[in-house]
């Protein structure tokens, strides 16, 4: 598991789902970069394959619990302010119709919100 060991990588898996929800409570959004930040291991970054598992565990997750993808509240820091093309492809992957992408982001980020709103 990108060189962590199983139980380190369960309790990233846990510690990325609580700072999302954390997000979501707030009606915000973070970067991924403050995401990797925010996880304290020097091993993810922005764009490394682990942020990436990280981000796609928490997000299968969310859909099977209420679902909505909840690293919708991820985006990129500078440009489009969205999130990345992984984001997509994983919804694709589960079936949601991303067509519009911008749509299904706003659809997305309006249900996390409201999910977690007043958890």
């Amino acid at each position: 598991m990108y060189g962590f060991s199983r139980s380190d990588w369960e309790q990233l898996c846990e510690k990325t789902q609580k700072i999302l929800m954390e997000i979501a409570r707030k009606r915000q959004m973070i970067s991924y970069s403050d995401l990797a930040i925010k996880l304290g291991d020097p091993k993810i970054r922005a764009d490394s394959p682990a942020l990436a598992s990280l981000l796609e565990y928490a997000s299968r997750k969310s859909v099977d619990d209420i679902e909505a993808m909840i690293s919708v509240v991820v985006v990129h820091k500078t440009g489009d302010m969205e999130p990345g093309k992984g984001f997509y492809s994983l919804a694709d992957e589960l079936g949601l119709d991303t067509e519009d992408q911008q749509k299904f982001w706003i659809d997305q980020l309006h249900a996390i919100h409201k999910a977690y709103l007043n958890s």
